[in-house]
């Protein structure tokens, strides 16, 4: 399956074609990850020899549906590109009391989106992705019941902003970092980044379609977000991939 030309900044065909066991992904807001990721599941279940299930788990169901949309629109795009008019259907089922949207696939993979819950995934085995991790109930418990059901040659893939460096996110990225997790891999994906590779275009041509002012520039639009966040810290925090309470935003302070 092969995207449009173009589609995809060069940090996310990086984190598209990664196959770690764990990857994990601290990054700015807003800079299309869950939309790549959509591409990146869809990719992975056509590219299989064997039926795999994949589940994606966010933070509450309105975010999980979102997910979905993503999905549905790049089964779209491989429509086109195949030709093949097939129709792709979600059906609604009860994982111990939490309802999980699925998509069955013809090579018996299944796709499940479902909301923040330890006890719906216990059991289960697949390829696990948690959206929004930092600002998960518990995700230290999550991923203490997650990382098992990748045992079977699986793969865990977890991508947030941070919430501060008091967050299992914020440390599980710390160990990675320091090699302290066997199979890891971490990406840091700023906001200056994306600029860097060409992510001003891409909300240009947005802003084209919604009959906005375009942007003279990448230095514009950097500007314009850290002059409007609320705080230098929150910047960082939500732009820079700096948590508000490390110690490089107190120097900066």
């Amino acid at each position: 399956m092969k995207p449009p030309i173009n589609s995809f900044l060069p940090c996310q065909i990086e984190y598209i074609l990664d196959d770690s066991p764990i990857c994990l992904v601290e990054k700015s807001r807003q800079i299309g990850f869950t939309w790549c990721s959509g591409y990146k599941v869809v990719r992975r279940i056509f590219k299989s020899d064997v039926p795999q299930d994949h589940f994606w788990i966010s933070k509450d169901e309105f975010t999980a549906k979102l997910f979905l949309q993503d999905v549905l629109m790049w089964l779209q795009v491989y429509n086109t590109i195949s030709n093949h008019r097939k129709v792709y259907k979600q059906d609604i089922i009860d994982f111990k009391g939490v309802q999980a949207m699925r998509i069955k696939f013809d090579c018996g993979s299944n796709l499940y989106v479902l909301s923040s819950s330890v006890d719906a995934v216990v059991g289960k085995r697949g390829h696990f992705y948690i959206d929004e991790a930092a600002i998960h109930k518990d995700f230290e418990a999550l991923y203490g019941i997650v990382y098992p059901c990748t045992t079977w040659g699986y793969t865990l893939t977890v991508f947030s902003t941070h919430r501060s460096k008091q967050t299992f996110f914020y440390k599980l990225c710390d160990r990675v970092r320091k090699g302290e997790i066997k199979g890891g891999k971490l990406f840091t994906v700023t906001l200056e980044d994306v600029l860097q590779q060409g992510y001003i275009d891409k909300i240009n041509a947005k802003k084209m379609l919604l009959g906005g002012d375009l942007y003279e520039d990448a230095l514009e639009f950097y500007q314009e977000k850290r002059q409007n966040s609320s705080s230098e810290a929150m910047f960082l925090q939500e732009y820079m991939c700096i948590p508000a309470d490390a110690e490089a935003v107190q120097a900066i302070t």
